[in-house]
């Protein structure tokens, strides 16, 4: 579909993008077993991660359904490798949870061979299981063979487990941005997001991962973190999560706004060193969340977001990690899967919205 924008009065060829973001997307995926490295850049081209590959996998739901079982699969796989390969370190954090530190808790980040990075790093990120479970859940929602037998269903069940025994509520985790430990709301809202999804289609989910979850999300909304009042991980909690109330909702994208967006992207927090160059670095991916918080109600709003997406892809139709603060000079992460992919979903939700 080719579609004239009112606001900028030009003719964009969505369908033309899209397979070239296709390709960019496939570039990051192993073929063997379905999972994709962060980037093609140096820093991160070994590494996987379950928050990300649940984004890069979220773009071949409809377009490569069984590209997305794969992916599944192999994240479940590498889950049930832990026991085998690890000292049964899922059995050993039910049995045994605490205490919990960066060493002993399950990695979120490992090599594409399913082999788990050692190492003392900010790997204590508890949100990765939220992202884990809602990529299961939307995979048997459409239909897709995610559970292939009981084994399968039984790790999602221990890794239930483990979020009960060390109340995850109560965890100080690195978060998204794998840095200072402390109780973060985006962290504990993606685990709600998800057991929510696993709930509706048909898991048994333990109560109390439910309503301890929500008393602390309460608590420390509309904040992010004890030192933070707004992070753009808190926008996951919108979209793909949905767990909070539109007070909240409201709040968290009016701070956004306010203290975060930029020129070329969002800010992770006020303050942000991360690539800092006197100025926070300026997140692409930061658009495409806004993206889809405007998408059913401001459709010209979520509209200025794509656009501003778009207009960032190079020749090669990559995408940045994020640009210096105030520049625009990328940073060597680049293509970075996450943003690649979640403009991907942004293009396909907007084309289907204006269809209707």
């Amino acid at each position: 579909m080719i579609y004239k924008s009112k606001r900028l009065k030009m003719k964009t060829n969505y369908e033309e993008i899209l397979k070239k973001l296709y390709i960019v997307n496939a570039s990051l995926r192993n073929k063997y077993n379905g999972l994709y490295v962060a980037s093609l850049g140096e820093k991160y081209r070994n590494f996987v991660w379950v928050r990300d590959n649940y984004f890069q996998a979220r773009a071949t739901l409809f377009s490569e359904p069984l590209a997305y079982e794969q992916t599944y699969h192999s994240l479940l796989d590498y889950y049930k490798g832990l026991n085998y390969k690890y000292e049964n370190k899922v059995d050993h954090l039910i049995k045994r949870p605490f205490p919990l530190n960066n060493i002993r808790f399950i990695h979120p980040r490992f090599y594409a061979d399913l082999t788990e990075i050692t190492g003392d790093w900010g790997n204590l990120q508890i949100d990765s299981f939220g992202y884990f479970f809602l990529g299961i859940a939307e995979g048997i929602k459409n239909g897709l063979n995610i559970i292939r037998d009981d084994s399968d269903i039984d790790i999602i069940n221990k890794l239930l487990q483990v979020l009960l025994k060390i109340k995850y509520w109560m965890v100080a985790d690195n978060g998204h941005w794998e840095e200072r430990e402390e109780l973060h709301a985006s962290s504990i809202g993606a685990i709600l997001g998800g057991i929510t999804a696993l709930e509706d289609v048909e898991f048994t989910i333990p109560r109390k991962l439910f309503t301890e979850g929500f008393k602390k999300l309460q608590e420390l909304l509309p904040n992010e973190s004890q030192s933070k009042i707004v992070d753009l991980a808190q926008l996951s909690l919108i979209w793909p999560f949905n767990i909070i109330d539109e007070d909240n909702r409201e709040i968290i994208i009016k701070n956004t706004h306010q203290y975060l967006e930029k020129e070329n992207g969002v800010a992770r927090y006020i303050g942000d060193l991360y690539y800092g160059n006197n100025f926070e670095a300026e997140w692409t991916m930061g658009f495409a969340f806004l993206f889809f918080n405007y998408i059913d109600t401001d459709v010209e709003k979520a509209e200025f977001y794509l656009n501003k997406l778009i207009g960032m892809l190079d020749e090669k139709s990559y995408i940045p990690e994020l640009f210096y603060g105030k520049t625009k000079t990328p940073n060597d992460n680049n293509p970075l899967g996450w943003s690649v992919s979640m403009l991907i979903v942004s293009i396909e939700t907007y084309l289907k919205k204006i269809k209707k």
